[in-house]
């Protein structure tokens, strides 16, 4: 039964786009608007509103970038009498398991093989997924990743060494995340999302601490519009792109924090800030350093390896200039903040 309609349905294939609208108004046999698709994982998740009397079949098709038809699968839906929103998630891991799967197009079929309504395309990768986990709610749609706390303090995405066995349940999609959306946390753990290499920006609405390694080797990362409180040991160590990060209110920046960035200029405007050794080390694009008023002393080996780094602003307030501070820096300055 389902070789014969899938012989039909690629009969109906091949006219669907000769018919018009109007032909699949609806009727006493039924008829189908899907509203959406999306790919989840190996699911297919459909929404639309369905009068199905008989019920009908859904038909899923894969094309390639070309338009071949590559692959096609029938799912059943059982008789709806009157009009309903439907929200229903099928599983189609032969379909999504397709190496040139460009699209996945829904056909609904009801009585006699008819065409119940519009079919309705989406691209493989227009994929969409949410849920809760620890105390946060997560949603990946397209690339974008949000990660949000919902409750009245700022909270935190734990770090690897937390989850206890656990697994980020983004991490399936750690290949595509483009863009991470920060709302209401206000510390990444360490390592959370190490290696993300198609992670571009980075949006926080609190200040933000990372912890170690917590965003290290995001070699597309370009842009971070968060302000900064503290930085951990390698937090962004090897984010090539990565040329502007506000820091001028960080508590504290651990050793190698932004080695290997491309990180030209820093501003530092709490004289509180604890620097440990080798802070700024690593940091080959450094040219400038502005250090807050009211900084007394600058300790040893916070400089090593920034060999580029040739201003310091505010020395001259300061009294205590530690051994090898800037060992290895090309600076030949030392200039006033006025």
């Amino acid at each position: 039964m389902k070789k014969r309609l899938l012989s039909l349905f690629l009969a109906l294939v091949m006219l669907v786009s000769l018919v018009p609208t109007t032909a699949f108004a609806r009727s006493d046999d039924g008829s189908v608007r899907i509203t959406s698709v999306n790919v989840i994982n190996e699911d297919i998740q459909v929404k639309g509103y369905f009068y199905v009397p008989d019920g009908c079949n859904l038909v899923f098709a894969a094309y390639s970038e070309s338009g071949k038809l590559l692959a096609s699968q029938v799912n059943t839906m059982n008789p709806l009498y009157e009009e309903q929103m439907v929200e229903g998630q099928f599983q189609c891991y032969d379909l999504l398991e397709l190496g040139e799967l460009a699209t996945v197009k829904v056909f609904a079929l009801g009585k006699d093989n008819r065409l119940l309504g519009l079919p309705y395309e989406t691209h493989s990768n227009a994929t969409h997924d949410e849920g809760s986990w620890w105390d946060l709610w997560w949603e990946y749609d397209n690339g974008s990743l949000t990660v949000t706390y919902y409750g009245n303090d700022p909270a935190t995405i734990p770090g690897t060494e937390n989850l206890r066995g656990d697994t980020y349940p983004w991490e399936k999609y750690k290949d595509q995340i483009t863009t991470l959306n920060l709302v209401n946390i206000d510390e990444v753990g360490s390592k959370a999302f190490k290696g993300y290499r198609a992670l571009e920006t980075v949006n926080a609405d609190a200040y933000l601490s990372v912890g170690t390694q917590g965003f290290s080797n995001c070699a597309n990362l370009k842009t971070v519009n968060a302000r900064i409180s503290g930085l951990g040991v390698s937090a962004f160590q090897g984010c090539s792109s990565l040329e502007e990060l506000d820091v001028r209110q960080a508590q504290s920046i651990d050793p190698y924090a932004l080695a290997g960035t491309a990180i030209g200029q820093v501003v530092l405007q709490n004289p509180e800030v604890n620097l440990t050794i080798d802070a700024f080390g690593g940091m080959k694009n450094l040219v400038y350093v502005s250090l807050p008023d009211g900084m007394t002393g600058v300790p040893g080996s916070r400089f090593v390896g920034a060999k580029n780094l040739q201003v310091v602003a505010g020395l001259e307030n300061v009294t205590d200039i530690g051994e090898e501070a800037f060992q290895g820096t090309g600076m030949n300055a030392y200039t006033s903040k006025a």
